[in-house]
């Protein structure tokens, strides 16, 4: 008998950037970064995958702290209840918050997104001072925690410390509520550069600049910390809210004279680099100018949801070539086929169609959705994922064939079976950096 390599896999049914692919070997070196992919051939000396291999998918929008207001915003105390009366409910949460607690949060709800199919988070992390509101004696300690949570669970991570000066537009103060959010520019580029220092070039982590929103940066404010990005770390990836909510956009007009995604790109360079969160009202000049520039649309359609915000209209964005991607946000849920499943249905019954990209095609409804959300998440992330080919991490998710509902399908099929009817029990592994995580996951 030849030898056994436990650096590689085999699995009859591949998912590539193209599409479904028979045959493939897929082989890692010793840091879990893909080395040889070898199509038609089956290596009897890897194990062989129980059933089709999909890359594991990138969330590419999280906010780990508010995984424990789940539950405990569904008191509805006027009619009038939406997004603003929400954020007061979790402004209040996060006043006792420190970084023990965020740590053994994150920690948690990382290994509930590897279960569930996520191999790598962008972390939007914006609680930086101490409870009191004052700067915490290390400015980093917050961030740390995220870190070490990251590392403990085993997931991918791009942490995105979140710039925030005011409270709203006009340089508005921030309310008791918010302090905690809010760093100068000084204290923010500080922040970063040890971040930078902290991650000392692990690959399993990348750290890039967020802005948090319009509202609550100034155009100085903006400028001065892409300014930071492009001496210290020009290819880093850029995160912002954008028009979420329409009084949002409202409020941008009469501060600005500009809505949201149009005054963005009037002042700044954005590029495929950029992922531009939710922008859920965005009207048809502003999606032609998110396609033209290869920037990622982040959709959140839970949370989303769950917020009342609204519908992004996916299908004219789809035609002009957009790009996006999908989050877990508030991670009221931490399944990407949930999040995936809630995008094709609500786009279905908003456009009264079934077929959203409005194409033909040899794949299935499921299949194009995963396809396109990796290519979002693989550029929001800022690391080599989402994708198997040379040189990428070996993060992958590999389908039950055991599961009733899984049994005599073809792996298209299967991956629209999992998408549209599945849940975390259908995943017979997951794995990162070519280490098994599902069962320390539990």
């Amino acid at each position: 008998m030849g030898e056994t390599l436990s650096n590689g896999i085999y699995s009859p049914d591949v998912l590539l950037p193209g599409g479904w692919a028979r045959n493939v070997s897929i082989y890692w070196d010793e840091t879990g970064l893909i080395s040889d992919i070898e199509l038609g051939f089956s290596d009897s000396r890897l194990r062989s995958a129980q059933g089709p291999l999909v890359p594991g998918m990138i969330n590419l929008h999280s906010h780990a702290f508010q995984r424990d207001l789940v539950g405990r915003t569904q008191l509805f105390t006027s009619a009038g209840d939406d997004f603003w009366s929400w954020r007061e409910t979790m402004y209040a949460r996060i006043q006792s918050l420190n970084s023990t607690e965020l740590e053994s949060i994150a920690t948690q709800l990382y290994k509930d997104l590897i279960r569930s199919g996520y191999t790598s988070v962008c972390e939007f992390h914006y609680v930086h001072a101490g409870s009191s509101g004052e700067p915490c004696i290390d400015s980093q300690e917050m961030s740390l925690a995220l870190l070490r949570a990251a590392k403990s669970s085993g997931i991918g991570l791009t942490l995105l410390p979140v710039f925030y000066q005011y409270g709203g537009f006009n340089n508005t103060a921030p309310d008791r509520h918010q302090r905690r959010f809010v760093l100068s520019v000084e204290q923010y580029c500080e922040l970063m550069e040890k971040m930078f220092e902290a991650v000392n070039d692990d690959s399993n982590i990348c750290i890039g600049y967020a802005p948090h929103s319009l509202r609550a940066v100034d155009y100085l404010g903006l400028q001065l910390i892409l300014d930071h990005r492009a001496n210290h770390a020009p290819s880093s990836p850029v995160h912002i809210h954008v028009a979420e909510q329409i009084q949002e956009v409202e409020e941008c007009l009469r501060s600005n004279g500009q809505r949201p995604i149009e005054w963005l790109f009037g002042n700044v360079c954005v590029d495929q680099n950029w992922c531009l969160v939710h922008s859920t009202h965005a009207d048809r000049k502003e999606l032609a100018l998110l396609a033209d520039s290869g920037a990622t649309v982040g959709l959140c359609p839970t949370t989303e949801a769950d917020l009342g915000d609204g519908t992004f209209p996916l299908r004219e964005y789809l035609d002009g070539g957009g790009i996006y991607g999908i989050g877990s946000d508030s991670n009221v849920c931490v399944s990407p086929f949930e999040e995936l499943r809630l995008l094709e249905y609500g786009q279905r019954l908003a456009n009264r169609t079934r077929n959203v990209d409005a194409t033909e095609s040899d794949l299935g409804a499921g299949t194009r959705r995963y396809l396109q959300s990796l290519t979002g998440g693989r550029r929001s992330s800022g690391r080599h994922v989402g994708v198997l080919k040379k040189g990428a991490c070996a993060d992958f998710i590999v389908f039950d064939t055991d599961h009733v509902l899984l049994r005599n399908k073809t792996a298209d099929e299967q991956l629209n079976t999992v998408l549209f009817s599945g849940e975390a029990s259908m995943l017979a592994e997951v794995v990162i950096r070519g280490e098994h995580k599902l069962d320390s996951a539990g």
